[in-house]
């Protein structure tokens, strides 16, 4: 019995342990899967029962925002709460999960277990379970964090189960809740993405890469890129320069890509010349473009001393030669310009005296030319006798001192060299001066100065803006800004001296004239030029001819044609400022043609048998015309009238020449149907006067008194006036016919015993 009794204390202390060690987690504890899935051999129910406590268990995971998920995306961290919910009579709560992949496999990583979770391995599986009972009433929660598996795992599902307990330390009394299951699906990661982030106009057109889900639509912002919203595809020509964010929108949301527009660079750049001397000035290139993307420049063939940075040209360093220089820019988009330049040698000026030194009684020295033949010579200071082609020195009629002696050839590339010349020295004399003070801008000559003392000294000017030679003096008024100068001379002898001199460069009128035409003639509108710039100048005609005549009027420059003589002159219109300019212009006068009518009597007879000729006096051939189609002009040459196919009536013929100053003259012709009066039975019955008359007349009536019908009839016997009357013996019946024009006409009195017509003219 005592046995027995020991035996029981063991056994049950056994499963005390047991148990006390379950509460610690099966899995930690025993290995043991208690979730009730797949890989499950039960749940909790399989030790614990007899307990009531309305116990459930349930899961719910959310992302880092707090945000409840249905589905993962791979490698992101989300929070699982397992609450455990009872009626609240239980005294502690427990529980067990796993992550299964859908071949059983644990997927993903448990970690940051809360308080009272712990992680735990059954299996070489990864678990999560109370790492002791909890408490805390109605609804229990464990916490812990899971860490989504590698893409393309697919479907995971959360197994778990849990237990309320009643806190005896057995497993009667307490209860098991169902297992449950929560699948989250994967959430495919969509990306959008372009070949390259930076693209120029005139790229190839890229297209997307979609990785994920396919189907979306594309857009793009600001506006300005143009993209097929279908395939997403960018026309970079019509695309508008600048950054835009394309936005690719799918069923589950969307991703964005940044892509970038860029201009073409503008590589062009110009030299100041196309061509250069050996000894000039290195010329740096001026950039067309954006000085940011200065690239590179090289040049071909090789011999040009170029810096490939600025594109600098090392001339005494380059080989002479003609060059292709490119530029390719340094931009995103470069772009490529080319320019040719050349580099030219110099010319040899070499030449030498036999001697430095000479007095004035010696033979006159001439220099021998070792390079370019043809230049000029030049001495400075003023005073050396010098021969400017040859290079002679006139020793007797040099002043004393010392001479620079340049010679300065006139090829491509001008080069000069100097040597010394010394013809005596006495004492320095600084007095100069020159013949005016006063100058023209526009005066091209160059004036030396009167040097009055020694010579070799220097010239200076203030201010800056008048050419005067530094050595000569020689001041060029042509090239200088309007103002006043003061030109210093300093000699450079034993003897130092100083002058200064006022000079006055005064501004150069302005002025142009123009006629409308540079050819006339004389029957033409005189003409008056137009003038730009200074007005109020005189106007001066030159006769290329002395035997012609020009009527020009000195202050407007209007050409009285008609009193002019045929010829070509030139026109110098001269201005009155304090610095006159002149403009010329050229005008050819031609004589006009002479025509003229000389006829006094130009009526014939419409049914005459001899056609009129109505030659015009003239200096020119030329043609006859008619004011109408009733004239009939025979011969348009001469003028010969043709009466058999005319019509009477009042015409105009005119002639006009056919030289380079056409004129014309006209004439009226009148043509009339003549053969006298014609009557019938009442001749002499009626009388019309006056006849010519201005459209009023009268009709006497000197027969027997009747009822009568005046007629009026131009010579084409149209109708013109009619009028009927009674007109007792003796009487006048007035007519007015005013509204006529001038000219012949018939008059028609018609009775009842007859007709009686007259020839009657209108002035």
């Amino acid at each position: 019995m005592k046995f027995k009794i020991i035996y029981f204390s063991i056994l049950v202390l056994f499963i005390t342990m047991i148990m006390q060690s379950a509460s610690q987690g099966v899995g930690n504890r025993f290995n043991q899967d208690r979730t009730g899935g797949p890989v499950s051999l039960s749940t909790c129910s399989a030790c614990h029962s007899g307990g009531s406590f309305n116990g459930v268990l349930s899961a719910v995971v959310t992302d880092m925002g707090g945000n409840t998920v249905t589905s993962y995306m791979a490698g992101q961290a989300y929070t699982v709460t397992f609450t455990v919910s009872s009626n609240g009579n239980g005294s502690s709560a427990a529980f067990q999960g796993v992550a299964l992949n859908g071949s059983n496999g644990s997927t993903g990583t448990w970690s940051n277990p809360q308080t009272g979770v712990r992680i735990s391995s059954v299996n070489s599986r990864q678990y999560v379970e109370q790492s002791s009972p909890k408490t805390g009433g109605g609804n229990i929660t464990f916490v812990a964090t899971w860490t989504a598996p590698a893409s393309g795992t697919g479907n995971v599902t959360f197994y778990a189960a849990g237990i309320v307990a009643n806190g005896n330390g057995g497993t009667s009394g307490d209860q098991p809740t169902s297992g449950i299951s929560l699948v989250l699906s994967e959430q495919v990661v969509t990306t959008l993405s372009y070949p390259n982030t930076n693209y120029c106009l005139t790229d190839n057109d890229p297209s997307p890469t979609v990785v994920g889900q396919t189907g979306g639509t594309f857009a793009a912002a600001p506006t300005g890129l143009s993209i097929n919203t279908n395939t997403g595809v960018i026309d970079l020509s019509t695309s508008t320069i600048g950054s835009y964010t394309v936005t690719y929108t799918y069923s589950g949301g969307t991703t964005t890509a940044p892509v970038t527009i860029n201009g073409t660079d503008n590589a062009g750049f110009i030299y100041s010349r196309n061509s250069y001397c050996f000894n000039a000035v290195d010329p740096t290139p001026t950039l067309l473009g954006n000085p940011m993307t200065r690239g590179t420049f090289t040049a071909l063939p090789a011999g040009l001393a170029i810096t490939d940075s600025t594109g600098t040209i090392d001339l005494s360093a380059s080989i002479i030669g003609t060059y292709t220089v490119t530029h390719i820019s340094s931009g995103i988009c470069p772009d490529t310009s080319t320019a040719i330049v050349s580099v030219s040698a110099l010319d040899n000026a070499g030449f030498s005296y036999a001697s430095n030194s000479y007095c004035s009684n010696e033979n006159d020295p001439t220099p021998v030319i070792t390079g370019f033949f043809g230049g000029n010579f030049s001495a400075i200071p003023a005073g050396l006798g010098l021969n400017t082609s040859t290079g002679e020195i006139d020793l007797s009629t040099s002043t004393a001192g010392t001479y620079t002696v340049t010679y300065n050839t006139n090829g491509a590339c001008p080069n000069d060299s100097s040597v010394t010349i010394t013809i005596n020295t006495t004492l320095d004399d600084a007095n100069f001066n020159y013949t005016n003070v006063n100058y023209c801008a526009n005066d091209t000559a160059t004036y030396l100065p009167n040097l009055l003392g020694t010579t070799g000294g220097l010239f200076s000017v203030q201010p800056i803006g008048l050419m005067v030679d530094a050595s000569t003096g020689a001041l060029t008024a042509g090239m200088a800004t309007a103002g006043n100068y003061m030109v210093t001379y300093s000699t450079s002898g034993a003897c130092p001296d100083t002058t200064t001199v006022p000079v006055v460069i005064n501004a150069a009128d302005s002025a142009t004239i123009s006629y409308s035409s540079m050819m006339y003639c004389t029957n033409d509108t005189d003409p008056t030029p137009t003038i730009t710039g200074q007005a109020g100048g005189k106007f001066v005609g030159i006769l290329r001819n002395p035997n012609t005549t020009l009527a020009l009027d000195s202050l407007t420059g209007s050409i009285d044609l008609n009193l002019s003589t045929a010829g070509i002159y030139d026109i110098v219109y001269s201005t009155s400022g304090a610095c006159p300019t002149t403009d010329t212009a050229t005008v050819m006068i031609n004589q006009s043609d002479m025509a003229v009518f000389a006829y006094t009597d130009t009526s014939f007879c419409a049914n005459g048998v001899s056609n009129p000729t109505l030659a015009a006096s003239s200096n020119q051939s030329g043609v006859y015309t008619s004011s109408s189609v009733d004239l009939v002009v025979l011969d348009s040459t001469t003028g010969e009238i043709d009466l058999l196919n005319s019509n009477p009536g009042r015409y105009t013929l005119t002639f006009t020449t056919n030289g380079v100053c056409p004129a014309t003259t006209t004439t009226i012709v009148e043509l009339f149907l003549c053969g006298g009066v014609s009557s019938m039975a009442m001749v002499n019955d009626f009388q019309l006067f006056p006849n010519p008359n201005n459209g009023q007349f009268q009709i006497r009536n000197n027969g027997l008194g009747e009822e009568v019908m005046v007629v009026v009839r131009d010579l084409y016997g149209k109708t013109v006036y009619n009028q009927a009357t009674y007109m007792a013996n003796g009487t006048s019946a007035t007519i007015d016919a005013t509204s006529l024009i001038t000219g012949l006409y018939t008059v028609e009195v018609v009775g009842e015993r007859g007709l009686q017509t007259f020839k009657m003219i209108l002035e």
